[in-house]
């Protein structure tokens, strides 16, 4: 039986004015269902490979093809920007082929706990995509990189921020471009017997770089155990997650007494994904625009308060949304479901969803490293 919650009602206090953020636990913590809508709305359902041939991709090398190239490299050389790019590329061929690979050649040679954090997160990421429903190995890849700053330090060394845009490919839908846009990287690099290597990486799609960050910035000495300790606990958090899924309820959806439009609130969502909406205001850079992007869905799709329920999680259907985190007390991000990914028997196997900060348009919710994955079903308002 999947746990009452009061999920999503401070995402929906919209006449109340708009809420920011993904980072506060307190305010996604409020965060409740609403309801479902009749059954004669019609979900946009994407055919996806046979399990035959999802079972014999999977049994394959796979190796995906892709790009990363810089469209604005700043005052990095040569040298600096093919070192990023291969470390970039080495991420997505590791997630996207659920291998990892020796990174140390990339790595200076006393940045050992540089390394682990990057072994330790690519390892993780391998284990939530390895662990869905849906088939998470990467078909194809294309990642723009722009340098947003560049800071020398006293001994030398240079302190990067990235900003990332990147297409992936998924095999279980692969006709689809899942993009994740303004996702930051900031990279540490010095140079080692004439050559610039990596000191540290913090940033991309998953939170668990800036969990292991702050032990690399406050720790003392070797703090590895401490990264290890951390990661095997997220791991542990993601197989009672992915479990959590399969709970089913017979206990009935309310009614409502108006509709909720859910085409209204997907169009919003594809409209804005990337740009905003100057009636209300912009969160991205105060703690995430995630949970406000979410609320104007909804308000777009009829909604203008919210009621306490949850529902089965694989019960989903476009314009219902997702409350995502780490487990129940640490829950970070809201997206909004614009796709529903199904087998060829019609079994629900992965949401496509659309969210703020980073923008991602069409990206699969299993994929993220928030496993702790709360369905919120909006059927109208009364």
């Amino acid at each position: 039986m999947v746990k009452k919650a009061a999920l999503l009602a401070a995402i929906l206090m919209l006449q109340a004015g708009m809420l920011a953020g993904c980072t506060s636990n307190e305010q996604a913590a409020q965060s409740a269902q609403s309801q479902t809508e009749t059954q004669a709305q019609q979900t946009q359902n994407l055919s996806v490979q046979s399990t035959a041939e999802q079972t014999a991709a999977q049994q394959q090398e796979i190796q995906p093809q892709g790009s990363v190239q810089f469209a604005d490299a700043g005052e990095l050389s040569q040298e600096q920007q093919d070192l990023l790019c291969d470390y970039i590329d080495r991420y997505y061929q590791i997630l996207g082929s659920f291998e990892q690979q020796d990174l140390s050649d990339l790595f200076a040679s006393d940045a050992q706990n540089g390394l682990l954090a990057e072994q330790l997160v690519l390892e993780y990421g391998i284990q939530v995509r390895s662990s869905q429903r849906s088939d998470l190995h990467l078909t194809g890849y294309s990642s723009t990189l722009q340098v947003q700053s560049v800071q020398q330090e006293e001994d030398g060394n240079l302190r990067v921020m990235l900003r990332e845009d990147v297409t992936q490919n998924f095999a279980q839908h692969p006709e689809v471009d899942s993009n994740v846009l303004d996702s930051f990287h900031m990279f540490e690099l010095t140079q080692e017997d004439g050559s610039w290597k990596v000191v540290s990486h913090t940033g991309g799609q998953d939170r668990l770089y800036w969990t292991l960050s702050r032990s690399l910035r406050n720790g003392e000495g070797d703090v590895s155990d401490q990264m290890e300790q951390q990661a095997q606990e997220l791991i542990e958090l993601l197989q009672v997650n992915v479990a959590r899924r399969e709970q089913t309820s017979d206990e009935p959806l309310p009614q409502a007494a108006n509709a909720y439009d859910r085409q209204a609130a997907v169009a919003y969502a594809k409209q804005w994904v990337t740009d905003r909406n100057d009636e209300w205001p912009d969160y991205s850079m105060s703690g995430g625009n995630c949970q406000n992007f979410v609320s104007q869905c909804l308000l777009a799709g009829g909604i203008p308060m919210d009621s306490t329920a949850d529902a089965d999680y694989y019960s989903g259907e476009i314009g219902d949304v997702l409350i995502l985190g780490y487990d129940e007390e640490n829950l970070y991000h809201a997206v909004i479901i614009t796709d529903v990914v199904t087998d060829e028997e019609g079994n629900v196997v992965d949401y496509l969803v659309h969210s703020n900060t980073a923008n991602q348009e069409s990206f699969p919710a299993s994929a993220y490293g928030y496993t702790y994955q709360v369905l919120v079903k909006i059927c109208g308002w009364n």
